[in-house]
């Protein structure tokens, strides 16, 4: 049997290619693809398998104490969760069982410990504890799977930067946020990973290089055709999949940063009446990012980029969107104007 480990990385498509497995589950087991949700608050993604596992591989640390409320859901181990998938598998007659979170790769050692340096302040070592946690994981597959593949989606780091910042506002990933940071107090915390090769390098180590299916993620990218192309499924006709994780907008992101108070923070009924704003008033001209700033990062990550199409890409792959300057207005912030008609949605 097969497994096929969609590591992710975040803001790549990964919940609408959760979604499309999740809703098909039934006819692409006819298939011989099993694709089993935990829960459906998680998304349809494998969220509980990804947490224990990780629970598991460091084990001992005293990690947990930053977040103990999501460790108190972790209740099954990851090998109890995984025998579970693969038996259901099994009596489906299933050749192949993907398992589906977006932090494999290595961003949940980020998100469950909030921000990053505000919550550990360099008292870890984070290729160690990425190690950990994949040598845990290969071990724990190699046991039930005669082959593993790995699928990997990469965006480029201007854009994930940006994008996993509107994310963080829309829902922070500590769960004690009280003050939401702007945009440059956000990058100045290091809150994810944006050298993407020395993580390729650590999977290939531990994986193989050979079982690394790494393609670049661009705004055209649809990663539910790049899977049913991987898994060879037949797709059928359909209806447009709704966003099961729509964004926020730069002005409904400012408004949250600064007009809803901390006990509010995670109250989903606010939540929606900016989404639904946010879909009525699109903002893709505008960006966080001043020139100087997007210079910077082209000049740190071009060239590895390229290293990365070069080892860990297939001719066939798509690489990461190269660096190329589109003209857009830097955000300053909400006009009267809208921040009036925002205030008015409440009223």
């Amino acid at each position: 049997m097969k497994v096929l480990l969609h590591m992710g990385n975040y803001k790549t498509g990964t919940s609408a290619l959760q979604q499309y497995l999740s809703e098909h589950a039934k006819e692409i087991s006819r298939q011989g693809i099993y694709y089993g949700k935990e829960q459906k608050e998680l998304y349809f993604a494998h969220a509980f398998f990804a947490c224990a596992v990780l629970k598991q591989a460091l084990k001992g640390q005293n990690f947990w104490a930053k977040e103990p409320k999501i460790w108190e859901r972790i209740q099954r181990s990851g090998e109890e969760l995984l025998q579970e998938m693969v038996q259901e598998a099994r009596k489906m007659g299933c050749h192949t069982v993907v398992i589906s979170q977006e932090g494999i790769l290595c961003e949940l050692l980020r998100t469950l410990g909030g921000l990053w340096k505000s919550q550990f302040s360099g008292a870890y070592d984070e290729d160690e504890m990425l190690i950990k946690y994949h040598k845990t994981m290969y071990e724990l597959l190699r046991k039930s799977f005669d082959e593993i593949e790995a699928l990997i989606f990469l965006r480029r780091q201007d854009e994930y930067l940006e994008s996993q910042y509107k994310q963080y506002i829309k829902w922070p990933w500590k769960e004690d946020a009280v003050k939401l940071p702007e945009f440059s107090e956000f990058v100045a915390l290091r809150p994810v990973r944006l050298h993407y090769k020395p993580v390729l390098d650590i999977l290939a180590f531990i994986y193989g290089k050979d079982a690394l299916r790494v393609m670049g993620y661009g705004e055209k990218t649809d990663t539910v055709e790049e899977i049913i192309k991987l898994l060879k499924l037949q797709r059928k006709e359909e209806k447009t999949l709704k966003n099961s994780n729509p964004s926020l907008n730069m002005d409904a992101t400012e408004f949250r940063r600064k007009y809803i108070k901390p006990e509010a923070i995670y109250n989903e009924e606010l939540l929606q009446v900016l989404l639904e704003y946010s879909k009525e008033h699109p903002q893709p001209e505008l960006t966080y990012i001043k020139p100087q700033m997007w210079q910077q990062l082209k000049e740190t990550y071009e060239k590895e980029n390229r290293q990365i199409a070069e080892q860990y890409m297939t001719p066939a792959s798509k690489p990461i969107p190269p660096f190329e300057w589109k003209e857009k207005t830097l955000y300053k912030g909400l006009k009267v104007e809208q921040l009036e008609e925002i205030f008015g949605l409440f009223r």
